[in-house]
């Protein structure tokens, strides 16, 4: 069983509903994945990031744990944080491209090399700062509109 924040029982009004709906705040599935772990499991050794992998090979009823979880999403968006900025920038720009040609900070047909090293560039600085792509997207602003 999963509880709200406040302990009591988990509605539509504390969380996203769907995975969709995780997807569209920008929730990694990795980090979802992850946390949906940390829910009902204890990889021990005071572990926080555990990757599929490691996940399955840990995994034992023994560390299922017997009593309600409670859903924090302060601890999911820690989670998407730190696999957000794991990623490579290539990647990020990729998730990003669609909203930077509509913000008018590339111009599709006139990108260039040298185009695409700047924006790789801004996009690894503000990376390290950032929780996910919105935060990624305002803390680029000020590199291209002036």
């Amino acid at each position: 069983m999963i509880l709200a924040p406040d302990r009591s029982k988990l509605s539509k009004r504390h969380g996203a509903t769907s995975v969709s709906e995780y997807r569209d705040m920008g929730i990694l599935p990795e980090a979802l994945v992850n946390y949906l772990l940390l829910l009902g499991f204890s990889p021990g050794d005071d572990r926080e990031i555990v990757d599929r992998e490691t996940a399955i090979e840990l995994f034992s009823l023994d560390r299922v744990a017997k009593h309600a979880a409670v859903y924090d999403v302060k601890k999911l968006e820690w989670l998407n944080a730190h696999y957000f900025r794991a990623q490579s920038p290539d990647v990020v720009i990729d998730q990003i491209w669609k909203q930077i040609v509509h913000l008018g900070y590339v111009a599709p047909d006139e990108v260039d090399r040298h185009v695409l090293a700047w924006l790789r560039t801004v996009v690894e600085f503000v990376q390290t700062r950032s929780r996910g792509t919105a935060d990624l997207i305002e803390g680029m602003r000020p590199y291209f509109e002036w």
